[in-house]
C-alpha cells in the first residue's frame, strides 16, 4: 500500500520539520533559496471520513520527504550556508569526496580497471544539483545524500556498460562476479520504490532483470 510505503520510508512536511527542529516557514525558505532538496512526493487526497458521531470531507496536500535528508539540512545548519552556491559547492565537495572513498574500495579498484573514471561521464554537476534540489534523489536513493548519488550513477552505469556488451551466456565467470558484486552494491543505496514505480525504475533495470537474466 502507497501510503504504508511512504509513511516508513518519508516524513509529512510537518513531521519533517519536527525532526529537524525547524519551522514550515524556515523550510520554505530554504527550499526557495535551492539549500536543500523539495519533496519527493507530493499527493492531493479527497478525504471522506465517516464516524459514529459524523461525516466529514475535506481535501488535502501531503509532502513527503525522505529521512536520510535530515542529515543535510542539519548539515546547512551547522555550517552557516545561507546561499545556492555556498550549498551546491559544499555537495560538489561530498560528491568528490565519494569518488575518492569508492576508488580506495577494493570493489572501486575493480572496476575502475574495467571502467576506467575517463568514461564515467559523472561531471555534470549542474543536472545533479538540480535534481537534488527536485528531490529526484530523496525518491530514488536511500539517503538522498551525494555519496549514496554518486554511487548509484557509477554502479548503474557500470553494470550497463558490463551487460551491453556481454550477453548472459557469454559473460566470463570473473565478470559475472563483479557485476554479482556491483548488483549487490547497487541494493544497498538503491531505493525500493513505490510498488506503482518498480516497473520502470533502474531497480527494475539494473537490479531484478540482471538477477534473473545474469545472476
Amino acid at each position: 500500500m502507497l501510503l504504508n510505503y511512504l509513511y516508513d520510508k518519508y516524513l509529512e512536511r510537518s513531521a519533517f520539520c519536527a525532526a529537524a527542529h525547524i519551522d514550515l516557514q524556515t523550510l520554505e525558505e530554504w527550499e526557495a533559496a535551492n539549500l536543500v532538496p523539495k519533496a519527493s512526493y507530493i499527493m492531493d487526497n479527497d478525504l471522506q471520513v465517516k464516524s459514529f458521531v459524523a461525516e466529514h470531507q475535506e481535501t488535502q496536500k501531503y509532502k513527503f520527504y525522505l529521512k536520510g535528508q535530515l542529515e543535510w539540512l542539519t548539515q546547512i545548519a551547522d555550517k552557516n550556508i545561507t546561499t545556492e552556491n555556498a550549498a551546491r559547492h559544499y555537495f560538489e565537495t561530498q560528491y568528490g569526496f565519494a569518488i575518492k572513498q569508492f576508488l580506495a574500495t577494493e570493489l572501486g579498484q575493480k572496476i575502475a580497471e574495467i571502467y576506467p573514471q575517463s568514461s564515467w561521464n559523472l561531471d555534470d554537476y549542474s543536472e545533479t544539483w538540480q535534481h537534488f534540489l527536485a528531490g529526484t534523489y530523496g525518491l530514488c536513493t536511500r539517503s538522498g545524500l551525494p555519496n549514496e548519488i554518486f554511487l548509484k550513477h557509477i554502479y548503474i552505469r557500470f553494470i550497463e556498460f558490463v551487460t551491453q556488451a556481454n550477453r548472459p551466456n557469454e559473460i566470463s565467470s570473473k565478470l559475472l562476479e563483479l557485476l554479482r558484486e556491483a548488483v549487490d552494491a547497487l541494493d544497498k543505496v538503491e531505493s525500493d520504490f513505490a510498488a506503482h514505480e518498480v516497473a520502470q525504475s533502474s531497480r527494475q533495470r539494473c537490479i531484478i532483470n540482471i538477477k534473473k537474466d545474469y545472476l
